[in-house]
């Protein structure tokens, strides 16, 4: 081979080396460059499905409470749940994150009178807002005959209602509403007899919105008791701790009342609970008054 075309093709097979070489890092600072790229925009743009969350958590407080009211429901001082509720968790800002569906549930529960049809609906509700029964302030209780009906459903609905009623430690005010109009001869001697299934039931949810623990009830009436019979004696002791009970009973109405239906447009009328007695008193009143 002559020196020239040997030459030559050392030369040829030298520069497709050094352009393969020349495009081997030319690709590998391309990729370089994309792998750059993507970590820049991971780092400067956060997921889109965090950004809400991120975004409204970053406001003042008592801006996201505006929002929060927005969203659900602005223009309604109260919200009637009917038998068909499933639970209050549908409102989409519920499920954008635990804190704000934290946030967000607790200022409703704190600022509607919610109006609950029946206690199978209520025991619902309270179910749904467990963690928030605390904030709950005003509650409307419609019930028609499951205040009363001795049925095992019915009872447990009743012993249910009142250990949610437990939890609700921030209760301002409370209506139960008993019966439908016109009521039920049932439901006229329920409400006519102290001892009856309904009206103890009615007293139970009274003393436990109060926070009346039946127990220490009883201790410091005994001493009451105790303290005007040394006072005045039998008669005297009897009458007086009858009104301070009954004076008890009336200012606890101010935070729990019960009505009963009069008309079918709704209108209705307050009853009064019978002020508890402790059985030893009442029947030495009986005694007493033959």
């Amino acid at each position: 081979m002559a020196p020239s075309k040997f030459f030559k093709k050392v030369i040829n097979k030298l520069k497709a080396k050094k352009e393969h070489v020349r495009e081997k890092t030319k690709n590998s600072k391309t990729k370089d460059s994309v792998h750059s790229f993507a970590s820049s925009s991971t780092r400067q743009h956060p997921p889109i499905a965090s950004q809400p969350q991120s975004l409204l958590l970053s406001l003042p407080g008592e801006l996201r409470n505006k929002i929060y009211d927005y969203v659900t429901c602005p223009s309604l001082d109260s919200i009637a749940i009917l038998a068909q509720f499933k639970s209050i968790l549908a409102f989409p800002v519920f499920r954008i994150s635990r804190q704000i569906r934290v946030e967000a549930l607790s200022l409703l529960c704190s600022s509607k009178l919610f109006d609950l049809n029946g206690l199978i609906t209520a025991n619902r509700f309270f179910a749904s807002v467990r963690e928030h029964m605390p904030q709950l302030k005003r509650l409307i209780i419609r019930c028609d005959e499951e205040w009363w009906l001795p049925s095992e459903d019915c009872t447990r609905g009743r012993k249910n209602f009142l250990q949610y009623l437990e939890l609700a430690k921030g209760l301002e005010k409370v209506t139960i509403v008993v019966g439908r109009f016109p009521l039920s001869e049932k439901c006229v001697a329920q409400l006519g007899d102290p001892s009856s299934v309904g009206m103890r039931f009615l007293c139970d949810a009274r003393d436990t919105v109060l926070r009346v623990d039946a127990a220490e009830r009883e201790r410091a009436t005994r001493e009451r008791y105790s303290m005007l019979l040394g006072q005045g004696g039998l008669l005297h002791a009897i009458k007086a701790l009858e009104l301070e009970l009954t004076e008890a009973s009336v200012r606890g109405q101010n935070v729990f009342k019960v009505y009963r239906p009069t008309r079918l447009d709704g209108t209705t009328v307050e009853l009064t609970l019978p002020a508890w007695m402790p059985d030893y008193t009442k029947e030495e009143i009986v005694n007493i008054g033959q």
